[in-house]
């Protein structure tokens, strides 16, 4: 897995930041092991799976930001990432799970 050092991901593992319970962001040790079992380049070849919401949804983002943070989540088993939630921050993806329940 190659990502460029002003990556915005390196932002958020060195934030260290508690994400809500339902949020798992991956350590940078298991992204790759995951990202080889769902097939990423396969399916998804320009996006990285970075966490999951617990409920059988994966956190994308694409490999190479245009300057935007953008989050995509979708369902483990959609193979269309037209279909996935769009979202510009994680809290975002949180306030959205609450509000799903």
């Amino acid at each position: 897995m190659k990502l460029e050092k002003d990556h915005f991901l390196y932002r958020i593992w060195q934030s260290k930041r508690d994400w809500h319970e339902d949020l798992l962001i991956y350590d940078a040790s298991i992204i790759e092991e995951r990202n080889n079992t769902w097939e990423t380049a396969l399916y998804f070849p320009d996006y990285l799976a970075i966490g999951d919401d617990g409920g059988g949804r994966i956190v994308y983002v694409r490999k190479q930001p245009n300057n935007e943070e953008h989050y995509f989540l979708l369902d483990v088993g959609c193979p269309f990432m037209e279909h996935a939630q769009v979202f510009n921050r994680l809290s975002e993806i949180i306030l959205w799970e609450e509000e799903d329940d």
